[in-house]
This record gives structure tokens, C-alpha cells and sequence, in this order.
């Protein structure tokens, strides 16, 4: 995506914005500026989680479901 130009123009001024204004530490600095412009630049996924489902469910299993946890 670094290759649009536009996108690489607008990550290339957030990067030299942000590091020459911040008085923390350099590392921290760079790890958040980068973050920061590639975020604006390109934008963040949202993670999804998978819910594993149950194909074969029935009263059987239900029961014993139940009845595993009755038994503790």
C-alpha cells in the first residue's frame, strides 16, 4: 500500500511530524509514530473471533453436558 503515492506522502509527514516533536524516549517514540502513521495511512483491521459451533448437538449430548456438570 506504501507504494500509492499518496499514502506513502502522508505516512513519510507523519513520521517526521511526530519524531521531531516528542521528548520521550527514541524507541518508544519510533514504535508509536510508526504505529500512528500506518494506522492514518492505511487504517487497522478489526479482529474477529470464531465461534467454533457444534455441528452434532442433540439431547444426548445435552444430557451429558448436564450431567458432567452436576458431578462437579
Amino acid at each position: 500500500m506504501l507504494e500509492e503515492p499518496s499514502i506513502k506522502l502522508l505516512y513519510e509527514r507523519r513520521l517526521e511530524q511526530n519524531l521531531m516533536h516528542s521528548p520521550r524516549s527514541l524507541r518508544q517514540t519510533l514504535k508509536n509514530t510508526l504505529q500512528e502513521a500506518a494506522n492514518e495511512a492505511v487504517g487497522k483491521r478489526k479482529k474477529r473471533r470464531h465461534k467454533r459451533l457444534l455441528i452434532l448437538w442433540n439431547e444426548d449430548i445435552k444430557n451429558l453436558i448436564e450431567n458432567k456438570k452436576k458431578a462437579y
